[in-house]
């Protein structure tokens, strides 16, 4: 299962705004609209939580990592999802 897809979904769904403020409660609400599934929800929620290595937010993450975290720099990272800051190496 793709999960660009899924992030486009929410975001052109204008589910994931500054005011929302976190991804996961935007995939809630996405769920709640229709807008994806609760099995998209569930992968979304599970990379997000695998990509934040224990953080309980994005912008704590990057905020972590001395990297901007304001709202645009978030929502590039859901925008671009393949080419996210600091990922772990597959090897």
């Amino acid at each position: 299962m793709q999960i660009q897809p899924i992030f486009n979904a929410v975001i052109e769904a204008g589910l994931y705004t500054e005011q929302s403020c976190l991804m996961c409660h935007s995939l809630h609400q996405a769920t709640h609209d229709g807008v994806i599934t609760t099995l998209e929800r569930d992968r979304a929620k599970h990379e997000i939580k695998e990509y934040l290595s224990g953080f309980g937010s994005l912008g704590g993450f990057l905020d972590y990592k001395k990297s901007g975290f304001d709202f645009q720099t978030r929502l590039g990272v859901y925008q671009d999802w393949a080419n996210r800051p600091f990922q772990k190496e597959v090897k």
